[in-house]
């Protein structure tokens, strides 16, 4: 119970973070994803556990993207690149579902599509891109049902994840409005 309380705390603050596009948000990921890790490991949950650690790098890696010069701003994506990153949730998805089928994962459908959905999201948050916010929507609304159907439920993270799912919308509409801003005075400057 201790794991799943810190994870939710560190989780708020660094939603909070980058919800307001803190680049510090980073660090207390990386906090949240070492408690998670040892929480997911005793529920056998064992996508999370190797999202988690994927997740490590990411932070570790956005944070030092996100004071680059290249990604510095939020963009959105284009057609080609929603399109390859919906190919890769479906299949990704099929493939860590073949995987952890084999385990004692109690659901390793949501398990899987949580999974690969959560590294697409946060690889397109390390880019600064919008759409990361829909795609954190979807992920986190998927997990408040994963959580909820455990045998024992978890609810401080299942709790989070529904914050989290309600932070994703104001996420995407801050960020809309940075963008939009910024999209002016790039236009303004180039005049």
């Amino acid at each position: 119970m201790i794991f799943e309380l810190l994870a939710a705390i560190f989780g708020l603050i660094q939603g909070s973070l980058s919800l307001l596009n803190k680049r510090i948000h980073w660090f207390f990921y990386l906090l949240q994803l070492i408690v998670l890790i040892i929480f997911s490991w005793n529920e056998k949950l064992y996508g999370d556990v190797i999202i988690s650690i994927v997740f490590m790098f990411f932070c570790i890696v956005g944070f030092f993207f996100w004071n680059s010069k290249e990604y510095k701003h939020i963009t959105s994506c284009t057609i080609k690149e929603r399109f390859g990153y919906s190919g890769v949730v479906c299949l990704g998805t099929f493939i860590v579902y073949l995987f952890l089928d084999q385990t004692n994962d109690p659901l390793p459908f949501l398990d899987a599509f949580t999974t690969v959905l959560s590294i697409v999201a946060l690889f397109y948050m390390v880019k600064h891109k919008i759409d990361t916010w829909f795609l954190w929507f979807t992920a986190d609304a998927v997990y408040v049902v994963q959580y909820a159907s455990l045998e024992n439920p978890a609810l401080y993270l299942l709790s989070l994840y529904v914050i989290w799912t309600l932070m994703a919308i104001a996420s995407y509409w801050y960020w809309f409005l940075v963008l939009k801003k910024e999209s002016k005075e790039v236009f303004i400057h180039k005049s």
